[in-house]
């Protein structure tokens, strides 16, 4: 009974190891990937280049993704559950949200592939795909801390247009705001960021409040 409870612990703890050894060297693959693609454009990075950037072997990087594509959609689902996790921990009010923000913000502040799909050496369609990502996440998001906030925008009675100008307008900034700090190599501390952001957000509430007034007026 002892020994099978014993290798079973082994066990455990050897798949433990494995699983963090794995997830390391997930990171150090998207980390050389973010810092290669600030000289080096998308369409001509190669997956030796990442491998050797990340000092693993080039077979090494083939034992996690096929490609530099299937690295981009496996670091897109990492960001997705690394942010809801966040937010998921800061549900209790506005004051809760906003911390999960500065979280989220400190969190990218290290995302060097986050910047560099949003960069100038991504492509068309990768930025389009990662913005995609961005509203998906921060709409959800933004419907709930607008709650928090009074403005229940399930209540308002957009058609497709409004939303999706709605959404875009909101995205948009968000991303412009984080693009701006990457170029300034994020000079200013992510409550600074996070606090810009939140600013922004409150003050498209109350024009977006007028606005829908106005509308059903």
């Amino acid at each position: 009974m002892g020994n099978v409870l014993g290798q079973n612990l082994f066990r455990s703890g050897a798949q433990t190891v494995t699983t963090v050894r794995k997830l390391r060297t997930r990171r150090q693959i998207y980390h050389a990937a973010g810092k290669l693609l600030q000289d080096i454009p998308y369409d001509k990075l190669r997956a030796t280049q990442i491998a050797e950037e990340a000092l693993i072997s080039r077979s090494g990087f083939y034992l996690y993704f096929s490609d530099k594509d299937a690295m981009v959609s496996s670091y897109y689902d990492f960001l997705i559950r690394k942010v809801t996790a966040i937010y998921d921990a800061h549900r209790k009010d506005a004051a809760d949200v906003d911390q999960a923000l500065i979280e989220v913000i400190a969190f990218l502040q290290d995302e060097e592939l986050f910047a560099a799909l949003l960069g100038d050496h991504s492509t068309p369609v990768i930025r389009e795909k990662t913005r995609e990502n961005i509203r998906m996440v921060a709409m959800a998001e933004i419907v709930d801390y607008y709650k928090l906030l009074g403005f229940d925008l399930t209540n308002m009675r957009l058609d497709k247009t409004d939303l999706e100008y709605f959404q875009d307008i909101i995205v948009d900034s968000i991303i412009s705001i984080l693009m701006r700090w990457f170029t300034r190599r994020k000079a200013e501390r992510p409550e600074r960021v996070a606090g810009m952001i939140r600013e922004f957000l409150i003050a498209f509430k109350a024009v977006s409040k007028q606005h829908f007034r106005e509308s059903l007026s």
